[in-house]
């Protein structure tokens, strides 16, 4: 999972990003967390009362590409340690099922 905040966000304040972090990590949840310089809605171009950052967009979209491609493209896990293994064909199944 990729969480992508902007640490000016007015809607979601530190103290509840920290604690959604706090309650994730407790849970045992494998994700990745970024807070970006920005607001809220960085990546909404249109209605976003002016807070759009192309910039900031193509970075985070980058992660968003990486993230399914090892993910559901090339079909590699995270064993929860440093190393990560590729799943087989059969593991995945056909793209057309």
């Amino acid at each position: 999972m990729l969480m992508v905040w902007g640490n000016n966000d007015n809607h979601i304040p530190r103290d509840g990003r920290r604690l959604i972090y706090e309650k994730m990590s407790t849970a045992g949840v494998n994700f990745s967390w970024c807070e970006l310089n920005s607001a809220h809605a960085m990546m909404r171009d249109h209605a976003s009362k002016e807070r759009y950052d192309a910039a900031l967009t193509g970075a985070i979209m980058g992660l968003v590409n990486e993230l399914f491609t090892r993910r559901l493209l090339l079909g590699l896990i995270d064993d929860g340690t440093t190393s990560i293994g590729a799943r087989t064909q059969k593991d995945l199944g056909s793209f057309t099922d």
